[in-house]
């Protein structure tokens, strides 16, 4: 049997939320997986170093491909010409971008590719055929580098080509 306590103890000061595993009718012990309910992105614990299991902060569980909803971003960039265009900007010292779907539109009657950038390293490249494009939803998230902006670029200039991208940060 299972069950979750939200009220032992839930306060401010003492931010846990309890699962209750184990008991019911065929004896046996129970045992509580406390949990830190957390808005915000959690310092990196080094190698060998105990750390915590997390919770939004109405006690739902944080595993990963997801993140907490405060560490997820998105962005647009558009351009009609072959230079780098930010789609999602750095998001600070230490910090990741973590990307997990790309929508890349093609509104000129002009074939081109697309080179998706962390900063102006180029990572991934897709065809964006005249008046489509394309999407991909990454089963293995692009992790940018530290302080990085997501970036595009086109192979050829063209009407309008437009790259959105869906993620999430962290360390």
């Amino acid at each position: 049997m299972s069950q979750y306590d939200p009220d032992y103890p839930n306060s401010a000061a003492n931010p846990f939320y309890h699962i209750v595993v184990g008991g019911g009718s065929g004896g046996g012990g129970s045992g509580i997986l406390e949990a830190t309910g957390v808005n915000a992105e959690q310092a990196p614990v080094g190698n060998l170093q105990v750390s915590q299991v997390i919770t939004d902060l109405v006690g739902k569980l944080i595993t990963l491909p997801y993140c907490n909803p405060e560490a997820m971003v998105s962005g647009t960039g558009s351009a009609t010409n072959t230079a780098n265009t930010s789609v999602i900007a750095a998001q600070g010292s230490g910090v990741r971008i973590y990307v997990t779907s790309i929508v890349i539109t093609n509104t000129s009657a002009t074939n081109t590719f697309v080179n998706i950038l962390d900063g102006t390293t180029t990572k991934l490249v897709y065809p964006a055929a005249a008046g489509g494009g394309a999407v991909h939803t990454l089963a293995v998230p692009l992790r940018l580098s530290a302080n990085s902006a997501l970036q595009f670029s086109a192979g050829n200039s063209a009407s309008t080509v437009y790259v959105s991208a869906i993620g999430y940060t962290g360390r």
